[in-house]
C-alpha cells in the first residue's frame, strides 16, 4: 500500500473531517463521559468536530488524508499554531449555541473540561498545539496518523518549535511517544472522570 497522501484541509473538507474524527473518538473515554448516550454520540460528535475544524480552518493548519472515492478522509488533524492555542472568549460565546446542541445537559460539564485544560496548558514557550487527531477505524495501524501529523511536526523540527497535546486515551501513548512526545503530567476532567495525559515534544534536530 502506498504512503498516505496528506494536504491542508479546505472548507469542503470540514464535514468529512468531522465525521472521521467522530468515528475515531467514538469510544474515547472523555467523549463518552460528555456524551454518554452511545446511540446519539456519532451525530453529536460529528457536529462538535465540524465546529472545531471550522474554527481552526482559518488559521491554516487543519490537515486531512483524503479517503477513497471522495468519501470522508482517512485521517484528520487539527492544530493551532504558536500563540493561537487559546480560544478567544468571543469565539466561545459565538459557538455556545452549537455546543449546547451537541452536549445538551452536559454543556456546563464540557465547558468545565475546556476550562481545566486551559488552566493546565503551558503558556510558554510558544508551541504548536494538537487539538485533535483521528484516523478512520478501518485505517488504523496503517501509518495514517503519523502521516497526517507530519506536516506540522516536520515544520516544528525545522523551525525549532516545541509541540503540546492532551491525550485522552491511554492506548495512544505509544504512538505519541514514538513521535517524540513525553508525558509531563496527568489530570482528571472532572471529579471521578477519566484521566488525560499532558504531553510535550521538544523539536528534533538533525
Amino acid at each position: 500500500m502506498s504512503d498516505p497522501i496528506v494536504r491542508t484541509a479546505t472548507r469542503a473538507d470540514v464535514p468529512g473531517a468531522g465525521a472521521t474524527l467522530a468515528a475515531a473518538f467514538h469510544d474515547d473515554p472523555v467523549l463518552a463521559h460528555l456524551l454518554p448516550d452511545a446511540a446519539r454520540r456519532p451525530a453529536r460528535a460529528t457536529r462538535f468536530f465540524r465546529t472545531m475544524a471550522g474554527i481552526q480552518l482559518g488559521l491554516g493548519h487543519v490537515y486531512v488524508c483524503p479517503g477513497a472515492d471522495g468519501g470522508p478522509p482517512d485521517g484528520a488533524a487539527i492544530w493551532a499554531p504558536p500563540g493561537e492555542w487559546k480560544l478567544p472568549t468571543s469565539t466561545v460565546v459565538r459557538t455556545l449555541p452549537q455546543l449546547t446542541r451537541v452536549f445538551g445537559t452536559m454543556t456546563l460539564r464540557s465547558l468545565g473540561v475546556l476550562t481545566t485544560m486551559e488552566k493546565l496548558h503551558p503558556p510558554d514557550p510558544p508551541h504548536w498545539y494538537l487539538e485533535f487527531l483521528g484516523t478512520a477505524p478501518n485505517r488504523r495501524g496503517q501509518g495514517v496518523a503519523t502521516a497526517v501529523l507530519a506536516p506540522v511536526l516536520e515544520r516544528a523540527d525545522t523551525e525549532g518549535v516545541p509541540a503540546y497535546l492532551e491525550n485522552s486515551n491511554e492506548a495512544n501513548l505509544g504512538l505519541y511517544g514514538r513521535l517524540g512526545f513525553e508525558v509531563t503530567g496527568t489530570f482528571t476532567v472532572a471529579k471521578g472522570g477519566p484521566t488525560m495525559w499532558s504531553m510535550w515534544r521538544e523539536p528534533r534536530r538533525g
